[in-house]
């Protein structure tokens, strides 16, 4: 197993952001997520902009729309060759559950088209914590 730091993940890699909150009334706070995503990466070194998805969605939930998307983009990213690491602030903005969150970094939205499955690391910046390669 390697283990990284979030600044090696984010070396020399393109970055898919995704942030998400519970409900509806507090849509108005997914600009603010998003910016604290990128002034993390930020002070990490890291200055690209990376492609953004937002939604107000269960963190329990696994058919979240923005989600799906949002992993589709990553792995059209690395199928083109490119380094890509999944942003998100913290590791309850990707799933609340641990469970989930193993199924959805493994399978979801199937398994060839999963981040585990195209080594596409999940870093979650306010946790100092990159999940995982293969």
């Amino acid at each position: 197993m390697i283990i990284m730091t979030p600044r090696e993940a984010l070396k020399d890699a393109v970055d898919v952001r995704y942030a998400r909150v519970s409900t509806r009334a507090q849509r108005k706070t997914l600009p603010t997520q998003l910016k604290d995503v990128a002034d993390k990466a930020k002070s990490l070194g890291y200055t690209k902009k990376g492609t953004e998805f937002s939604e107000a969605a269960s963190g329990t939930r696994t058919d979240r729309k923005q989600l799906t998307a949002a992993i589709k983009k990553a792995v059209q990213m690395k199928r083109k060759g490119k380094s890509v690491v999944f942003l998100v602030r913290d590791i309850q903005r990707f799933s609340r559950d641990s469970f989930d969150l193993g199924f959805l970094y493994k399978f979801y939205p199937s398994l060839d088209d999963s981040l585990w499955t195209n080594d596409i690391p999940i870093v979650a910046l306010n946790d100092n914590l990159v999940l995982s390669t293969k």
